[in-house]
């Protein structure tokens, strides 16, 4: 396996934009660094991979451990019911809770409820996640 950022994230992105929840598109996901116009009045995702720390798994440091956490913000414009947005974090961890993504081994999917965040209400899933390789 190869200890590759660019390449974890970007399978779990691919995973996402193959697997989206009813009602999304592509062009309904803010990735990194892509075009993005943010709906005026319509849900919409916004997807982030955050590395935590890296360890040697062997002796000379060649072979590493990198933890990691892929996170999925979920805007749903104010008023439009935070039920059908929490039930859709389910859908969203499920896609990656204790599976294997390319070389990213995925664990828990914890939801959060952020609240208002300007004109939308935010709310979360955080899969926790290790990546391992030379």
């Amino acid at each position: 396996m190869i200890d590759d950022i660019a390449l974890t994230s970007d399978d779990l992105i691919k995973h996402l934009l193959t697997n989206l929840p009813t009602g999304y598109t592509q062009k309904l996901v803010k990735v990194p660094n892509g075009n993005f116009t943010t709906p005026s009045s319509s849900k919409w995702l916004r997807v982030t991979f955050v590395e935590l720390s890296k360890n040697n798994v062997e002796a000379g440091g060649s072979y590493k451990r990198t933890n990691a956490l892929f996170v999925i913000d979920s805007f749903y414009p104010k008023g439009k019911g935070d039920q059908i947005q929490l039930q859709e974090l389910k859908v969203l961890g499920n896609l990656y809770e204790n599976k294997q993504i390319g070389n990213a081994k995925c664990f828990e999917a914890e939801p959060s409820i952020l609240g208002d965040d300007g004109s939308w209400y935010h709310c979360q899933v955080t899969i926790n996640l290790y990546y391992e390789g030379a």
